[in-house]
């Protein structure tokens, strides 16, 4: 019965404006460029990235799971970056799916500020989505025998006179995004400086008009327009010790909010860092129906491990994290968990010259060569350093 209940509420609210969202993670950590397109390229690689999201499972309900593949590619010899996207998200058994794909391109200027460095990035996914429900996994009032149930005499099943339309399926619509981004280091020679990330992203941001598709996402064609989701974020990255030859700690408070229609969601936490090779933290997040008071609170902890393959061949990294209720939900829905792999590779496929594509830089090869480009300054783009690992510390 929990099953039909939450089932026809999730169905309702894809015809409802008010309360209607998209699927979306608990960590904006592991999916930045999901969120915002202006992230897209920032680790300084070429990345394949998986992520997976269960959440709201009980003993009697099968999980929510929302699941995300990306692949990313850092051009520090172009004038942007780029990465191709695809999200699916279903409830439970498949009553309810979403399913998107995208192009991302992300770039921008970059200039020395004092003795700092400032980026500034504009992005761009143009996303095409669709929403699909299967109406075979639920029972309609006609089907309903008064003595039988669901089923005749004979024990068959009874036929419904329900006819969906476009078979379950909505038509494809454009989700297009965009997003600015705000990339600062105070001291590029330092061995303590503070990085600083401002960004905001609109989502859902146009539509290409009917009847051909748009951004009308009702499955019962009633030309309900999804409405826009927008979302910002605060990420300070501070190295708080730094032995120079063994290892460094950092600190990344962040903050990010985002709010569609009538629901809005915030989460905040403190992150700890180990060199690049370990780092946990925790978050507190909440999430409100505006208007009527009732929100959801959980707190959450993750934990990534990476390590740099030898001979700079790639970098491996792995996150998970794991989310408890404190009100809402709490004594109905399970936890949800998340599992982020990506696996980084040590060459570029666009930036390369005779022989095979180009390292990004390293302690080897601190430069990436790169065609003559008066349009793009590679000394001046800044990439999160994946590659830094500090030797002494492995005993080498």
């Amino acid at each position: 019965m929990y099953k039909i209940h939450l089932s026809l509420c999730l169905i309702l609210w894809t015809g409802t404006l008010v309360y209607a969202q998209d699927p979306f993670f608990t960590h904006f950590n592991g999916a930045e460029s999901h969120y915002n397109p202006a992230m897209t390229g920032i680790k300084g690689s070429r990345s394949l990235g998986i992520k997976y999201k269960s959440q709201w499972g009980t003993a009697s309900i099968v999980p929510f799971q929302t699941g995300l593949l990306t692949y990313e590619e850092s051009l520090p010899c172009m004038p942007f970056d780029y990465g191709l996207a695809f999200a699916h998200s279903q409830e439970g058994d498949g009553r309810l799916q979403t399913s998107d794909l995208g192009i991302k391109v992300a770039g921008g200027p970059g200039m020395t500020l004092g003795r700092g460095l400032l980026n500034l990035r504009l992005g761009l996914n143009a996303q095409f989505s669709q929403k699909a429900v299967n109406y075979s996994k639920f029972v309609f009032s006609d089907q309903l025998d008064p003595k039988y149930g669901t089923v005749d005499a004979s024990g068959a099943p009874n036929p419904t006179s329900f006819v969906p339309p476009n078979e379950g399926r909505s038509r494809v619509f454009f989700t297009p995004a965009v997003g600015f981004l705000f990339n600062y280091i105070s001291n590029t020679k330092g061995y303590r400086p503070l990085g600083i990330q401002l960004g905001a992203a609109l989502h859902n941001a146009y539509s290409l008009g009917r009847p051909f598709n748009g951004n009308v996402y009702s499955l019962l064609g009633l030309e309900v327009d999804i409405p826009e989701r927008y979302n910002a974020f605060a990420r300070l990255d501070w190295i708080a010790l730094n032995d120079r030859k063994a290892y460094f700690l950092s600190l990344s408070p962040t903050a990010f909010y985002q709010r569609q229609g009538e629901l809005s969601y915030w989460e905040t936490g403190l992150r700890l860092g180990f060199s690049r090779l370990i780092s946990a933290g925790i978050f507190y997040h909440n999430n409100t129906a505006m208007g009527t008071g009732a929100n959801t609170k959980w707190m959450s902890f993750n934990l990534d491990i990476g390590e740099v393959l030898p001979d700079y061949r790639g970098r491996l990294d792995v996150g998970t994290s794991f989310s408890w209720n404190q009100s809402g939900l709490k004594n109905f829905a399970g936890p949800i968990f998340e599992l982020t792999l990506t696996y980084h590779w040590a060459k570029s496929v666009f930036c390369r010259g005779s022989g095979e594509g180009y390292r990004y830089p390293d302690k080897k090869q601190p430069g990436l060569p790169c065609p003559n480009m008066s349009f793009s300054n590679d000394r001046k783009r800044m990439y999160e350093n994946i590659w830094y690992k500090t030797l002494n510390f492995r005993g080498k």
